[in-house]
């Protein structure tokens, strides 16, 4: 959630190996990569932390430190 909103985010610093890629399919370790993050996501709060550049990437997702 970012100001009351459920956003997409891309992480800034932690590889995530695309699933579901359209061109390139499922890329090497994609399949841990999404359980790691559902178990990140599901530990309870985070912090999220902008950098100092753009907070959106070309597809509209927040760019975030966690």
């Amino acid at each position: 959630m970012y100001k009351g909103v459920n956003e997409p985010v891309r992480y800034l610093l932690i590889d995530t190996p695309e699933t579901n890629h359209p061109r390139l399919g499922k890329q090497p370790f994609g399949t841990e990569a999404k359980e790691r993050n559902r178990a990140l996501v599901n530990s309870g709060n985070l912090t999220l932390e902008f950098d100092v550049g753009k907070k959106r990437d070309k597809y509209g997702r927040l760019l975030i430190y966690v």
